[in-house]
């Protein structure tokens, strides 16, 4: 995967920086399927979009990332060095399954960012009912159709448990063990999360820097973004000297 450019990577942040989570993440997600509408891959399902945000991420900068946690039994914050290629699962092949709970038998399919939005414009006490009736594309109970809203909770839950396993990399967590008392840690990472963070701090860095070499130099912020990142910082070391 190319890189993005960074005008290309500066417009997505402008385009994703005053809206939620999920449209931060399509964002990103067209940065890594350059030419593909939003509207197209608003339709994959969210696991497939994180691999290419690994992948993306590796492109921007670089295959290691590191983070911050804190141990769950001492409190101790310790630093986490992680490998891209590392957190990467494999892609199912199946785009639809079909699962028995309870006497149910549904058929599933993956959620996508489309259901992530409309479970967010939803309120909080109906965000897990339209995920639901997103997933299941038909529900069944001693032959008669059932309400995907109106299914137990235990049949909910199982229909949960079927889509993380279903869509892997969509749910991916981590067991970090502790330096200081050795108690492994279980935590979620969610690279679409992770990634915009350090866009957004990219982004600060790289409109310092414009600021600074416009100010110098006269330059405008297309002269200066077609400048290689190599070139920039020489620049920037020059003026800031």
């Amino acid at each position: 995967m190319r890189a993005p450019t960074a005008a290309e990577a500066l417009i997505a942040w402008e385009r994703g920086n005053e809206r939620g989570q999920v449209e931060r993440g399509l964002e990103l997600f067209a940065l890594a399927r350059p030419g593909v509408p939003l509207e197209e891959l608003a339709d994959v399902s969210v696991g497939e979009r994180d691999g290419a945000l690994l992948d993306l991420r590796a492109a921007m900068f670089g295959p290691e990332l590191t983070g911050r946690l804190s141990c769950g039994h001492c409190g101790a914050l310790q630093e986490i060095a992680l490998d891209v290629d590392a957190l990467h699962v494999a892609e199912p092949e199946a785009r639809e399954l079909s699962l028995s709970v309870d006497g149910y038998a549904l058929s599933l399919r993956r959620l996508s960012s489309r259901d992530l939005l409309a479970a967010a414009a939803a309120g909080a006490a109906e965000r897990r009912g339209v995920l639901v009736e997103s997933c299941v594309l038909s529900a069944t109970r001693d032959g008669r159709a059932a309400a995907p809203r109106n299914l137990p909770a235990s049949v909910v839950d199982g229909i949960a448990q079927a889509l993380a396993q279903a869509d892997p990399q969509a749910d991916l967590s981590l067991m970090v063990a502790c330096e200081t008392c050795g108690h492994r840690t279980r935590t979620t990472f969610d690279i679409a999360a992770f990634l915009w963070d350090e866009v957004d701090a990219w982004t600060g860095r790289l409109l310092r820097e414009i600021h600074m070499l416009a100010s110098m130099y006269g330059w405008s912020e297309r002269d200066i973004l077609a400048l290689g990142p190599e070139r920039r910082r020489r620049y920037v070391e020059l003026a800031g000297a």
